[in-house]
């Protein structure tokens, strides 16, 4: 069943234990939950499913600020029934923000699984990193997806190990403090996205790749890629933290020519 329309507040007494775990083996949703002013030794919400199970679990709308965690802020974890055809799982429409975490702020351990984050904002957060995907299989269809997210002011790793991918399409970052690695077998994707990011160390390590493609980039890059740009993308008011983009913005008509576009901002 789904929970909704909650407030979960100073949850962990005494800095241990999680706040929410969800091991689902059939339908489980959260909507309209906000986490604030939590502390805890482990996650905050752990997402799992149980093996062979139907295990469809829908967070939307679920928001966390000033919280923090000596483990991941959030944690999800393997047994998850999904694929790009049939995303049973997911995240919509979620906001970060002033969190922190001796670890991370969103784990990623779901092997050999399609991962959809859509309409995320990460604002003002501190770990060590922000997003860590540790996911044992790769393949087009084994990805971390965040989609139409936006990333302004974080200090933390962006990182994929093991043998992980993480795609960023249609994301835009701003005024990070971190890296965006790559490591052991892993890949990073940046396609259709904006990284007007100074501070914004691009790393690969061992086998690990970084490509961006029609991304509008102006951190250190030399890798693989098609379509990119070093241009600014005129945006509405960064400053005051509007990031839309100006109506003479170079950015705007300069994705891939086959991306969709239905569910792009405005």
């Amino acid at each position: 069943g789904f929970v909704e329309n909650l407030v979960i507040r100073h949850s962990g007494s005494g800095g241990v234990g999680r706040a929410v775990v969800i091991a689902s083996n059939g339908i489980v949703g959260l909507r309209n939950v906000e986490f604030s002013d939590s502390r805890g030794n482990s996650a905050l919400l752990h997402v799992e499913g149980e093996a062979f199970g139907q295990n469809c679990v829908y967070l939307a709308d679920v928001d966390f600020a000033n919280n923090s965690s000596n483990a991941a802020l959030v944690w999800i974890g393997p047994g998850l029934r999904n694929s790009v055809s049939q995303p049973w799982c997911w995240f919509q429409r979620g906001r970060f923000t002033s969190n922190t975490a001796i670890g991370t702020i969103f784990r990623y351990s779901a092997d050999e699984r399609y991962f959809p984050a859509r309409e995320l904002e990460f604002r003002g957060n501190m770990a060590s990193s922000l997003i860590y995907n540790a996911a044992a299989g790769f393949s087009e269809t084994t990805t971390l997806e965040f989609c139409n997210a936006l990333f302004v002011g974080n200090r933390g790793e962006i990182r994929s190990d093991a043998a992980g991918h993480t795609l960023f399409r249609n994301c835009t970052f701003y005024g990070n403090a971190s890296n965006l690695a790559a490591a052991g077998t892993s890949r990073i994707s940046l396609r259709n996205s904006i990284v007007w990011d100074d501070n914004l160390a691009i790393t690969q390590v061992f086998a690990g790749i970084v490509r961006a493609d029609y991304t509008d980039i102006n951190s250190p890059y030399s890798g693989v890629g098609e379509g990119n740009m070093n241009t600014n993308p005129l945006f509405a008011d960064a400053a005051c933290g509007d990031f839309r983009l100006l109506r003479v913005s170079p950015c705007i008509d300069a994705g891939e020519t086959n991306a969709e576009y239905a569910n792009e901002p405005e």
